[in-house]
């Protein structure tokens, strides 16, 4: 197969945004198309390699499966091991059980299957997650391991068959896909089944080479790669993690790579735009640079280092290019032109995978090593570190009976006050925490569950906002409370929810958020460090997501401007005193939160004494 250098400038346009999205900067919403991107150029390459091998006879499963170990593996086994050492020395007992269960996962190519059932990918958690990326390594080789025997079955079909056959399989995975994503969008982000149209489409443009390489006009060339260019540029820009993805969404970015591939070429100038030098260098290392990024990110959140800064950001980029290219010049390159033979090659791979996979269920069982890290800490610091198997299940406790009797109406006496609370998880913890509290009878409270990308102006659709504005308990309500996550990308719609909840003569407020960089992992941390209270409280000031604040307050500043008659309510100043720069978060009984700003049952009782007494002045 003849080398194509904007190929791999291609892969450097694939790479570069998903980093930019991983880091947090938000010019770069939708870059985690980047891994479309990469899909398809996969299903182009194999491809046009399998074809060319049937072709001139010289097919066979065991080199196939050879090449793709020595194109996948070494790197992957370097990565995997850099994240355990790093992980064992630094990270506390319950994120190394994490880290555990994941290489576990990874070594088996099972880490989308996993990464479903344990992580939302574009929630805040998903940030700690150092091997999260690796779902789309596990999709690809899912649909490798079948792939081959299905185009080797298919061999002495016509090439018109062949792509009707292929076209009908792209057409069933990204119905599968759209289906699934209205149902369960985790789903069919991670399954394999429903992503597996997006490399068949590179496959396709492999099968029908013979067809548009023979395009050469040069204003047809310069115009159709432009426009793939324009429409990843759009989706990269536009999209963001609340666009409902991947179903029809994931078209464009894939039908943009696809002209790309097909039209970037004979020197058009687009195919001059990616054949620059440094364009091809990043391709060419963006494999390690796409394994190492995150796992730098995700690790350097999990020791309490903050993404806030652009210097940070930076800092941390550059040192996941530098792993990238020592993961590229020392590891992957050599290793994958390595003289061994295909047994010995495929047996030490094999072997490597399950030593790792066994190390990491050790780590599962073994709770992260719990005991071991634990019994190396002074005692009265290792009881200051957060189980957070233990806060969940007691919350879980605490919380199951009054969130069952949560959207009840309520009961009609004038001289009661009817209060709803409408937003996420946190909604939940202020709705705990209030009637954890509160013994009188001027307020009754009540908590329905509305995500804030879920919040907008209602419509004539029945949807989550129609539903509560038609209710019972809405009519009756007296005071509407918001408490939810604010994010840039949801911000202007809430504004227009706030504007006719004020429209509604309903008296409002809005609660902050109190975001923090992992407690869990602060905990360990601190008692690592031996902190006395002062050191403690400095600490953990300087860990508030102040990127989560910004957002709070640039929804605050929009509010504002309308003139409306809100009460804004901030929930930080129940944790911290931000003129003195210092914030408590545990007393005698034990930590607030446990983990980036989710309440512990004692926090319940915290937070539940501040609201009454300030927000409410019951005491």
């Amino acid at each position: 197969m003849k080398y194509r250098p904007e190929i791999d400038g291609l892969r450097a346009l694939a790479v570069v945004p998903v980093i930019l999205f991983h880091a947090g900067f938000n010019f770069f919403s939708g870059g985690y198309i980047g891994v479309d991107i990469f899909f398809v150029i996969s299903g182009y390459l194999i491809t046009t390699i399998l074809i060319e091998d049937i072709e001139n006879n010289r097919f066979s499963i065991v080199n196939f499966y050879e090449r793709r170990a020595r194109r996948i593996l070494p790197a992957l086994f370097f990565l995997l091991s850099i994240t355990i050492v790093f992980s064992v020395i630094f990270l506390p007992p319950h994120a190394l059980k994490d880290v555990g269960q994941s290489v576990f996962a990874v070594s088996l190519f099972l880490s989308n299957i996993f990464f479903y059932i344990e992580t939302d990918y574009f929630a805040n958690t998903s940030e700690l997650a150092p091997l999260l990326h690796t779902w789309s390594l596990s999709t690809e080789e899912q649909f490798y391991i079948i792939f081959p025997f299905l185009l080797f079955l298919i061999k002495n079909f016509s090439q018109s068959a062949k792509f009707v056959f292929f076209l009908i399989l792209l057409i069933l995975s990204l119905i599968a896909s759209e289906w699934w994503v209205k149902i369960d969008s985790q789903f069919s982000f991670y399954m394999p089944f429903t992503r597996f149209w997006e490399i068949i489409t590179g496959s396709l443009l492999a099968i029908s080479r013979g067809s548009w390489v023979r395009i050469n006009s040069k204003y047809a060339l310069d115009a159709l790669s432009l426009i793939g260019l324009v429409i990843i540029s759009i989706c990269i820009i536009f999209y963001n993690k609340h666009t409902v993805f991947p179903g029809y969404n994931a078209i464009p970015p894939v039908l943009g790579t696809a002209l790309i591939v097909m039209f970037a070429r004979n020197n058009s100038i687009i195919c001059r735009m990616l054949s620059v030098k440094l364009l091809v260098k990043i391709g060419l290392i963006s494999y390690s640079l796409y394994l190492s990024h995150n796992a730098v990110f995700a690790l350097s959140r999990n020791i309490g280092l903050p993404l806030d800064s652009y210097k940070i950001k930076i800092i941390l980029i550059i040192s996941s290019v530098a792993i990238a290219l020592i993961s590229y010049l020392f590891i992957e390159k050599p290793l994958r032109f390595l003289k061994l033979s295909s047994f010995k090659y495929l047996t030490s791979c094999i072997v490597i995978s399950i030593l790792l996979a066994t190390l990491g269920y050790y780590l599962h069982k073994t709770f992260g090593l719990q005991e071991l890290k634990l019994s190396n800490l002074e005692p009265s610091m290792a009881k200051n570190v957060i189980n957070v198997e233990t806060e969940l299940n007691n919350r879980k406790i605490a919380m199951s009976k009054p969130l069952s009797l949560a959207s009840e109406n309520f009961n009609l006496d004038p001289k009661v006050k009817k209060v709803l609370i409408l937003g996420d998880s946190k909604a939940d913890d202020l709705y705990m925490s209030l009637i954890t509290k509160y013994s009188g009878n001027k307020y009754q409270f009540r908590r329905i569950k509305l995500d804030d990308s879920e919040m907008q102006k209602p419509s004539d659709r029945q949807d989550a906002v129609s539903k509560i504005l038609n209710s019972q308990l809405f009519f009756d309500s007296d005071e509407i409370i918001l408490s939810a996550t604010w994010q840039a990308n949801t911000n202007s719609k809430v504004l227009g929810f706030i504007k006719y909840l004020a429209s509604q003569k309903k008296q409002l407020s809005i609660v902050s958020t109190s975001n923090f960089n992992d407690l869990a992992s602060l905990s360990y941390v601190i008692a690592k460090r031996n902190m006395s209270d002062k050191e403690l409280n400095s600490c953990m000031f300087e860990n508030i997501r102040m990127d989560g604040r910004r957002q709070y307050l640039s929804l605050k500043t929009a509010v504002n401007n309308l003139s409306l008659d809100v009460k804004f309510l901030d929930k930080l100043e129940a944790f911290c005193n931000l003129e003195k720069k210092i914030c408590n978060l545990k007393n005698h009984k034990g930590w607030y939160m446990y983990d980036g700003g989710h309440l512990t049952v004692n926090g319940f009782e915290y937070f539940g004494d501040f609201v009454l007494k300030k927000w409410f002045q019951e005491y």
